[in-house]
């Protein structure tokens, strides 16, 4: 495991000396452990949450082929009740002309 200071623990290292530098490094170290942790589990979510944004747009694609469907039906369906409901025609005497 590398570790990696910034100049300003750096040179608090170097002021403290001994024990208290070990302390430094040590904190540091886990620190920087904690944020790889955070960054890791962060890329897992970004992935996660592309994954998801896929499956939203495919089931949305598919709801609105299913509501034109559901619409053409329903224009279907009420043009049909719309002439069931009609009152009949009469029917057309015929005329006989001359005989």
């Amino acid at each position: 495991m590398s570790i990696l200071l910034s100049p300003g623990a750096g040179f608090l290292v170097l002021a403290l000396g001994g024990a208290g530098a070990l302390v430094v490094l040590l904190l540091h170290a886990r620190l920087q452990a904690e944020l790889e942790g955070l960054l890791s589990r962060q890329r897992q979510a970004s992935a996660e949450l592309r994954r998801i944004r896929v499956d939203a747009a495919a089931v949305r694609s598919e709801a609105e082929k299913v509501a034109s469907k559901l619409t053409v039906t329903r224009d279907y369906l009420g043009s049909e009740l719309t002439k069931a409901l009609e009152p009949p025609k009469p029917a057309r005497r015929q005329v006989r002309r001359g005989s």
